[in-house]
């Protein structure tokens, strides 16, 4: 798996497959099985999470892409506009003006997050199940 350009545009290929085409791409995060990836695109000024070949809600940026112990989940911090929130899987968290590094229990059954609003610090803990519903 790598990241190429091609008449302008960059894109990961994993194995003969080639990704959708973006004006930049982060280098790709793996599944714990190293079967998924995960990594960061940026189009037109907006930033995306790609999952696989799924591409995400747009952002001004994206950051910490880590994955639950198995594999099925993933949690980012998200930007846009003078908000910020945690996002796993397709859930969209409380949101803070500052989020940092998303880590998820051993379990995977759980995401704690640091997040800022004014000048309060507070480490938040959300259960993943609440995330799908």
């Amino acid at each position: 798996m790598y990241r190429a350009i091609q008449g302008g545009k960059q894109f990961i290929i994993s194995g003969e497959q080639k990704g959708e085409g973006f004006d930049f791409v982060n280098a790709p995060a793996f599944s714990p099985d190293g079967k998924t990836i995960a990594y960061t695109a940026t189009r037109n000024g907006k930033e995306f999470v790609v999952v696989g070949d799924r591409k995400g809600d747009a952002y001004h940026e994206v950051h910490s892409i880590v994955f639950s112990p198995d594999g099925k989940t993933v949690a980012y911090c998200a930007y846009w506009d003078d908000k910020a929130c945690v996002v796993v899987g397709n859930f969209k968290g409380e949101t803070f003006d500052e989020v940092y590094e998303p880590l998820f229990s051993p379990d995977g059954r759980k995401v704690a997050f640091g997040a800022m609003k004014g000048r309060e610090l507070w480490w938040k803990v959300i259960a993943v199940e609440q995330t799908h519903r």
